[in-house]
């Protein structure tokens, strides 16, 4: 038997009252109350270390029941052979080594689901994407880099037109050896800008729909060396083919519709979705992406019997931050990196890669 304070629920009135537990039962009996109670239908207190603890009684009957003195109701409890069904997870939930576990798996599990379950749930959900949106997310990005970064091209326009040939017939090599056809490869535009206030600088960006926007900068970068330039748009074309653009936009949604979800804030999915140009206009592709889109240049170059090493020039003249111009004037061409560099895998590996493809 212990004692304890009864509440019907109904006013604040405290009644002491006595409590046997038998055979299933418990029995509360004081002035004014009798209660028989089936023990298997209460939701009995869980153990804790220190505080009192309350009984709530079924809502047919209404009231709780409270006894001040934890510690002696977890005796009368055990000594009635009576064992809360969830003591291993009290237990657990009072353990710091428990806990730290449970964090630490937790932490992982996120972590997995960044890494691993957000890329292969946005790839899933890309299929089901129409490339007309691809196109329509591609314009408005290129609306706001030319509101905020770009300037009209001074490349004269035969230049233009012969680097675009030149793209055109790599692509077609490269189409005419695989299963698909030209026909069925994605459309592309290249388009000339010259940067505004050194952003983004000697660059060339793929964007969702099939736009790749070429530099001057980049084009003074490597004004000499066309084979250099014809495998970084290659890289590009290797971003548009696979659709990385609009990938890292299903990928930004999925985390602010998570994110949303875990904070009970719907404002961050429609505010990434309004701001969806400017995400994409500042965003890096994944380490990941740039990998498959420097296998693309790779293939790109093979196929047009080009050695893929060539590539190793581009990083040199980054590293230098230094072009000439076609009279062979030193100038500064300002490499900010954007969203076509600055994820890139590290550059020693990705000149291994490039030696392995040049000398297999």
């Amino acid at each position: 038997m212990i004692t304890a304070l009864y509440f019907d629920g109904r006013t604040a009135l405290a009644r002491p009252v006595e409590l046997r537990l038998h055979d299933g039962r418990l029995r509360v009996s004081g002035e004014g109350v009798a209660l028989d109670l089936d023990a298997q239908r209460l939701d009995w207190p869980e153990h804790q270390r220190h505080g009192p603890r309350v009984l709530v009684l079924p809502d047919d009957i209404g009231g709780q029941i409270h006894c001040a003195d934890g510690g002696a109701w977890d005796h009368w409890l055990a000594d009635q052979g009576h064992h809360h069904g969830r003591l291993g997870v009290v237990r657990m939930q009072q353990s710091w080594r428990a806990t730290l576990m449970a964090v630490a798996l937790m932490l992982l599990l996120v972590g997995l689901m960044f890494t691993h379950g957000l890329p292969l749930i946005a790839h899933v959900v890309l299929g089901m994407v129409p490339t007309s949106l691809d196109q329509r997310v591609g314009e408005e990005v290129f609306e706001h880099m030319e509101a905020h970064w770009l300037s009209p091209s001074q490349v004269p326009v035969q230049q233009q037109e012969r680097l675009r040939e030149q793209l055109r017939s790599a692509m077609a090599r490269v189409d005419h050896g695989n299963d698909h056809g030209e026909a069925d490869a994605p459309a592309w535009e290249l388009r000339f800008r010259r940067s505004r206030d050194k952003m983004p600088g000697a660059n060339a960006l793929a964007l969702p729909g099939g736009v790749i926007v070429v530099t001057d900068e980049l084009v003074a970068l490597l004004h000499d060396r066309e084979d250099v330039l014809l495998g970084v748009l290659a890289h590009e074309m290797g971003h548009v083919r696979q659709r990385h653009g609009m990938r890292m936009l299903v990928q930004g949604s999925l985390l602010a519709i998570a994110t949303g979800l875990l904070f009970n804030d719907a404002g961050s999915v429609v505010g990434l979705l309004s701001s969806a140009p400017l995400l994409l206009g500042q965003m890096a592709y994944s380490r990941d992406m740039e990998r498959d889109a420097d296998e693309h240049a790779i293939a790109v170059l093979q196929a047009n019997r080009i050695e893929p090493m060539v590539l190793a020039v581009l990083f040199e003249r980054l590293q230098a931050g230094q072009a000439t111009t076609p009279d062979g004037v030193p100038e500064d061409v300002p490499h900010d990196w954007g969203i076509g560099f600055s994820s890139h895998p590290p550059t020693k590996e990705r000149i291994e890669r490039l030696k392995a493809a040049s000398h297999p």
